[in-house]
């Protein structure tokens, strides 16, 4: 898929790479579905081993 791109000259938001574009391309999860509490679930834990020190 080829994204238009702008180049932005203000300050504020920076122009991002069709990478990161595409990866804001996701459905909606809605915060009272299984699937949300499980990926909070693991974020968390991930945050709590950085904070640490264990990775």
């Amino acid at each position: 898929m080829q994204i238009k791109r702008n180049i932005l000259l203000n300050p504020g938001p920076a122009t991002t790479t069709d990478t990161v574009k595409m990866a804001q391309v996701v459905p909606d999860i809605c915060p009272r579905e299984k699937e949300f509490a499980s990926m909070m679930k693991q974020m968390r834990e991930d945050l709590v081993r950085i904070v640490h020190g264990d990775l």
